[in-house]
C-alpha cells in the first residue's frame, strides 16, 4: 500500500512539472493530452534505466554545444555517449568505415573534439535517444537502417511515424537556464543514479549470499 502511494506520488510531482514547463505544449493551437506525454516519458525513462542497469550503452543526440553541465559531468562516469547537434556527421552509424576516413582525412579542418566524440561511436550502441527528433531526422534514419532501439522526444505521433520505437510528444527545450530546459535531463540523471543505486544494492545482496 505504501508503495502505491510512493508511485502515485511520484507521478503526480512529474505530471506537475510538465505542467509548470508547459512542456504539454507544442505551440499556440496545438496542446498535447498531459496523461500521454507523461505516461509515455515514463516508459521511456524505464528503459533508459533498464539499459543503463544492465550496462548497456546509450547514445544521446542533438544536444547544444554548451549543453547542460550537470548531465556532461555525470555522463563521464559511464559508458554512454552524447552528440552536440553541431557535431553529428550524415552516416556515423550507418556508414562508420567512410565517416571516419572522412575524418582522418579532413582532421585538420575537422574540429579535434568533434572527432573525439564521433570515433567514440566505433561500438554499436545498444538504444539510442534523441533530444529532438525534428533537427536530428538523419541520426533518426540511420538509427531505423541499423536496428537500433530509438526513443524521441518531441515527436509526432502520426502512424506513418514509424522509425521511433518510443515516441514521446511535447515541447521539451535543451538550452538556457529556464526550468523547461533543463527538466529532461534532471529526470534524466536521477534515473541513471537510481539504476546505480539498485545495481549496488543487487551485488551487496549477491555478496552477503555468498
Amino acid at each position: 500500500m505504501k508503495i502505491n502511494k510512493i508511485v502515485s506520488c511520484k507521478y503526480k510531482l512529474l505530471n506537475l512539472k510538465l505542467v509548470k514547463t508547459k512542456t504539454y505544449k507544442k505551440n499556440q493551437n496545438n496542446f498535447i493530452k498531459l496523461e500521454d506525454i507523461s505516461s509515455r516519458l515514463k516508459k521511456a525513462l524505464h528503459i533508459i534505466y533498464k539499459y543503463h542497469m544492465n550496462k548497456k550503452q546509450i547514445l544521446f543526440v542533438g544536444s547544444p554545444i554548451n549543453m547542460n553541465h550537470n548531465f556532461k559531468k555525470y555522463l563521464k562516469n559511464t559508458k554512454h555517449i552524447i552528440i552536440p547537434k553541431s557535431a553529428w556527421m550524415n552516416g556515423s552509424i550507418t556508414n562508420q568505415e567512410s565517416c571516419f576516413k572522412y575524418i582522418s582525412k579532413n582532421h585538420k579542418i575537422i574540429n579535434n573534439k568533434i572527432s573525439e566524440i564521433l570515433f567514440q561511436m566505433k561500438k554499436k550502441s545498444d538504444l539510442i535517444v534523441i533530444l529532438d527528433s525534428e533537427l536530428n531526422a538523419s541520426a533518426l534514419n540511420e538509427g531505423y537502417l541499423a536496428k537500433i532501439p530509438v526513443i524521441s522526444l518531441n515527436s509526432d505521433l502520426d502512424i506513418s511515424n514509424f522509425k521511433s520505437n518510443y515516441k514521446i510528444p511535447g515541447n521539451f527545450k535543451f538550452v538556457g537556464k529556464k526550468i523547461r530546459d533543463t527538466f529532461f535531463y534532471s529526470i534524466l540523471i536521477a534515473t541513471l543514479k537510481k539504476a546505480n543505486k539498485n545495481s549496488k544494492n543487487i551485488k551487496n545482496v549477491i555478496k552477503k549470499e555468498k
